[in-house]
């Protein structure tokens, strides 16, 4: 039935075949084979010079991740902070350059030459382990073949390519599940060790966090219920396991121990859980299934979330062949012990991807510490994707089998009905409801489950042929569906990234080293031809309040959103989506951070008609577990203002560390405006806020309301409210973004129609010195009643008081490298110098060459004393961690290296 040597004379041609087949040589043919698709099918875009990504969105954040660290390694630096991104932060959390391959190639290659070998080379050679791992698990040959070619089309690693650290970690897994299948089946450690180093590796290839995370949960469960059914004894395998583990953190301590510094640094500052709403929004609906069926179902092109109709990297279409032996295997093969486990697995995946939508797993995942900290369950996607996939190849195997030919025949003839029946139906729905679409998607399902039914109708005349046929049309069929869901996105090419680059570098120049403030949206944040979208990546050479992180320094967040309360620590855009407004008033914190160029567009600030409203004693009854309207009014407001609001409570009889606010907002049926949330504290009975009004003219002509909100454990009384306009403060000057950029060639099609920039005046440098420094009891004082504070001063914990008001403190010849900044002070008496970037452990600072002590200055920021006379200063990252991590990685890799010689000898030595 399937290649075996011919009893007739066959063409020498078919004998060649037959002969390469069977030859020693195959498997360096498909890797060959493996290496050269990825590159026939892109050749147009290569050779035309664009990106394998989209250069908005997360392929410009991984993008200017890569161009920040050549130029850190350049200077002779290590990456080990961003100096651009949210006011500073360690360069744990995007895409380390440890990786030794793709070093090499990032320095000696182009840009997008670089980008396509990394990303090729990654996925030709997990296809290749994934050949392997088939064959390793029984499958033959021509089907292991077949499906690790699928693979490289796959809709979860092609479609989204923009997201490349999401692929880069996905193609770790059939490298990882090989070793291990390898030392199942030889009960030899060193497959065990390989598999751990092949683990580690993922980490430092780019890889996405929570990604890798998942892949060891689905390495960790395989391998538990592999022993199952394995014939190693148990004191054996705890043995190995510990030996495993051990090697596997021994090799990412250099990387686990800025991440885990990161996380233990914030730990007395956030609450690591995610939202439950902002989880269930990214976690995939069950009628999300029926794409695997119907990928047109909910229309193509519609993007967002990881909703039922989302078609980003959350797509889970494998193509009707595959799928039909997926469904074949699991009834039909349920036997089989690789099936049940890939089952399993893939069930598990499935699960924790739509957990948010569980309620009771949802809390139990909840709870989980780490596990509840990441903000997009549906990411464990590909694990389900994977294992269908392995699934699949043991049904394409056992079809070569007569008795499982004739059972699939069966099997697809009813398959084939149904999806007719399935068209029928979903065509006539579709003219109630067009919203639902099938296109011509529906007519390639039916003609592919029509053509696999003929061909295995009439397997019996085709003899030898019918096999390599079989996997051919499943090859041709499933990469005819699945390849234009793959390519769906726009790529951008290397000439649109150098002009953006060469202009944001000329603007880079004029801000120096002060901090932009972004105002906008996503429309706008993730729009590739608004110049300032980019800065909410990592370099440009340009400093970023507001940018991209997945780790917000919770210090930060609190003095930015004047809340002592705690945050989570997986937040991202920081005042990105809920523009604070109220930060333009505060000029002292902007002025003490370096924020210089406030932009926004499509809402310009502006003066108004001054209003005063002021309401009494409205009561907030309690409710602990969910939001309820405790006060509304009709109001008359105006587009684009901003309003001070005023509350004091009579009382607020809560406890410490529980979750209590008010937040105000405007709405309608029409809008729901921007709202403002007040975390309330114990005892503390007067805040301000301000409330910016947006865009009112989806109002209509309804009322608009201006409303109180709250959750809250206990009553309390708002004695008063009061709304009253606020103005545009002086020293916030609007400009014409001409007089930035004079005499530069900046395109006008990257600036938005309505964009409006702000210039601060009283904007400090990167170094300055305060008005004066004073000594606090508690630094949690500063986030609890931050309309206490002046920030042009200097507040220090337990210090000193220095009056500065006579100082003359003069700072030049200021060097900011990657993990360093020097300069020259020169002052009249002993000073105090301020460094705004955010404070973090791990950071020296050295005066004339002696060391210094560095302090927490504001909630926020750095400091250091600087004597009379002229000094030089130089503060530096050097976190102490890192360096011992470093050599716990270094002498692992020695001490595996020595364990696999001393193994290759010995296996030399018995083979003579």
């Amino acid at each position: 039935m399937g290649l075996h040597p011919p009893k007739e004379s066959l063409s020498k041609l078919q004998d060649s075949l037959y002969l390469a087949y069977r030859s020693k040589y195959f498997n360096y043919f498909l890797l060959l084979l493996l290496l050269m698709l990825p590159v026939i099918f892109n050749a147009k875009l290569i050779i035309e010079g664009f990106l394998p990504y989209s250069i908005a969105g997360d392929g410009f954040q991984y993008l200017n991740a890569k161009i920040f660290q050549k130029e850190a390694i350049l200077q002779g630096e290590w990456p080990l902070w961003n100096k651009y991104t949210g006011g500073g932060k360690p360069f744990t959390d995007f895409y380390p350059v440890y990786n030794p391959i793709g070093l090499l190639l990032l320095l000696l290659l182009p840009t997008n030459l670089f980008f396509w070998s990394y990303f090729i080379l990654h996925l030709s050679v997990a296809s290749f382990f994934f050949y392997l791992y088939l064959k390793e698990i029984g499958c033959n040959k021509l089907s292991s073949a077949t499906i690790s070619i699928i693979y490289i089309f796959s809709v979860h690693l092609g479609l989204r390519t923009e997201h490349i650290v999401a692929a880069l970690t996905y193609l770790y897994m059939p490298v990882v599940l090989y070793f291990i299948e390898k030392y199942f089946n030889t009960a030899s450690l060193r497959w065990l060790l390989i598999s751990g180093f092949a683990m580690a590796a993922q980490v430092y290839a780019d890889s996405h966090v929570q990604r890798v995370l998942y892949s060891d949960i689905a390495a960790t469960l395989y391998f538990l219920l592999r022993a199952l059914y394995g014939n190693i004894g148990y004191k054996k395998l705890i043995k190995d396991v510990a030996l495993w583990f051990i090697l596997f953190l021994g090799l990412i301590a250099f990387y686990l121990a800025p991440l885990l510094q990161v996380y233990f640094e914030y730990a007395d500052h956030i609450s690591s859980a995610i939202d439950r709403g902002m989880l269930k929004v990214f976690s995939i609906h069950f009628p999300k299934l029926i794409i695997l069926f119907f990928p047109d179902f909910f229309g193509s092109g519609t993007f967002g979330g990881a909703g039922a109709s989302s078609q980003n990297d959350y797509d889970i279409f494998l193509g009707t062949i595959p799928l039909i032996f997926i469904i074949y295997a699991t009834f039909y093969l349920k036997r089989d012990k690789f099936v049940q486990i890939s089952f399993i697995i893939a069930l598990f995946a499935l699960i924790n991807s739509m957990i948010a939508h569980l309620p009771f797993l949802r809390e139990i995942l909840y709870h989980i510490p780490i596990m509840n900290s990441f903000r997009c369950p549906a990411r464990f996607l590909f694990v389900f994707i994977f294992f269908l996939l392995v699934i699949s190849a043991i049904g394409l195997s056992k079809v070569k089998e007569n008795e499982h030919t004739v059972k699939l025949s069966a099997f697809t003839s009813k398959f084939t009905i149904i999806i007719f029946c399935c068209l029928l139906f979903f065509s006539a729905f579709q003219l109630k409801y067009p919203n639902f679409a099938l296109s011509k998607g529906g007519s390639k399902i039916l003609f592919t489950a029509i053509a696999l039914f003929l061909l295995l109708f009439f397997h019996k005349k085709l003899k030898y042929f019918f096999y390599p046929s079989l996997c051919l049309i499943t090859l041709i069929f499933t990469i005819y569906q699945t390849h234009p869901y793959a390519k769906m996105l726009k790529r951008s090419s290397i000439a649109e990234k150098n002009l953006l680059y060469e202009q944001l570098e000329m603007l880079a120049n004029r801000f120096d080293n002060n901090k932009l403030l972004l105002f906008g949206d996503d429309n706008i944040v993730y729009d590739k031809n608004f110049l300032f979208s980019a800065e909410r990546y990592v370099p440009n050479h340009i400093f970023s309040l507001n940018a991209y992180s997945s780790y917000s320094n919770p210090r930060l967040y609190k003095l930015l959103n004047f809340t002592p309360n705690n945050t989570r620590l997986n937040w991202t855009e920081m005042l990105k989506i809920f523009p604070n407004y109220a930060l333009i008033y505060r000029d002292d914190i902007l002025a003490m951070l370096g924020v210089k160029h406030i932009h926004a567009f499509d809402s310009p600030i502006k003066n108004l008609d001054t209003i005063t409203l002021s309401w009494q004693n409205i009561d907030i009854p309690i409710v602990a577990e969910r939001e309820i309207l405790a006060f509304s009014d009709i109001i008359t407001v105006e587009s684009n203002g901003l309003y001070e609001i005023e509350v004091e409570f009579e009382n607020v009889n809560i406890a410490n560390n529980t979750d209590n606010y008010i937040y105000f907002d405007l709405y309608n049926s029409k809008m729901d405006g921007g709202n403002f949330r007040v975390n309330l504290l114990p005892n503390k009975l007067n805040y301000k806020v301000y409330l910016y009004s947006g865009d009112l003219s989806r109002a209509k002509d309804e009322p608009i309301y201006f409303r109180v909100v709250s959750k809250t454990n206990a009553p309390m009384n708002i004695r008063k409210l009061e709304f009253e306009t606020a103005s545009l403060p002086a020293f916030v000057k609007k400009i014409d973004f001409t007089m930035l950029i004079d005499n530069l060639a900046i395109s006008e099609s990257l600036l938005p129609k309505d964009y409006h920039l702000y210039i601060n005046d009283n904007a400090r440098n990167i170094l300055h010195k305060p008005d004066n420094v004073f000594s606090i009891e508690d630094e949690a004082d500063i986030y609890a009643n931050i309309e206490n504070y002046n920030f042009y001063n200097s507040y220090i914990q337990n210090f000193k008081n220095i009056d500065l008001t006579s100082v003359h403190t003069e700072i030049r010849d200021i060097n900011f490298k990657t993990n360093s900044i020097s300069a020259t002070v020169t002052s009249d008496a002993p000073t105090f110098i301020n460094f705004s970037q955010n404070y973090f452990n791990g950071w020296k600072a050295k005066v004339n060459g002696k060391k210094t002590p560095i302090y927490l200055v504001n909630g926020a920021i750095m400091g250091i004393e600087a004597p009379a006379g002229i000094s030089s200063i130089k503060i530096y990252y050097q976190p102490a961690p890192v360096y011992i991590a470093l050599i716990i990685s270094f002498l692992t890799i020695v001490i595996l290296i020595i364990y696999l010689f001393k193994q290759f000898k010995l296996f030399q030595s018995k083979k003579v």
